[in-house]
């Protein structure tokens, strides 16, 4: 999927990535649709892990995002089919993947939020939101013109909002 896209996908391609048959793909799953919700809350837990990370080692309270978005850009930028899973707008389709997206975009502001010590402020919780929000645009708009993550004056930007 990182390679074509949901849209571009077929059961055929996974299997032969995976070198499994289509008997074992269909004992794993029910169809496409189940196997890229898989694949999505796959892609998701890597993802948080990586920023559970970052917001475990950030160096101080006052830099927060700043020291913590860059490394899940770096992350995201050497696992590109993983972003691309997480920002292609066809797996919105898909039977689930609305649902995960929501407890995708909740946990990453759960861990935004305690990491700058603001839990239970609703405007934190509010900010957060609207920061994840715009970072899986920008990745899905940067995915989309295949330009990469490395652009430090945007991402500046982002992060002074």
């Amino acid at each position: 999927m990182g390679e074509r896209g949901y849209a571009g996908t077929t059961v055929s391609n996974v299997t032969q990535a995976a070198a499994v048959s289509k008997a074992t793909f269909y004992r794993n799953f029910d169809g496409l649709p189940s196997c890229m919700l898989a694949t999505y809350r796959l892609a998701t837990e890597g993802v948080l892990e990586v920023i559970g990370l970052a917001c475990r080692r950030r160096l101080s309270p006052e830099a927060g995002l700043a020291e913590i978005l860059p490394g899940v850009l770096e992350f995201l930028q050497a696992e590109s089919a993983l972003a691309r899973v997480l920002t292609d707008p066809a797996l919105d389709d898909v039977p689930g993947v609305s649902v995960a997206r929501a407890e995708f975009t909740a946990r990453c502001c759960s861990l935004l939020i305690s990491a700058r010590g603001r839990q239970g402020n609703h405007e934190a919780d509010r900010r957060a939101q609207h920061l994840v929000r715009g970072m899986q645009g920008w990745l899905a708009m940067r995915l989309a013109l295949e330009e990469g993550f490395d652009h430090p004056e945007e991402l500046a930007r982002i992060l002074a909002l």
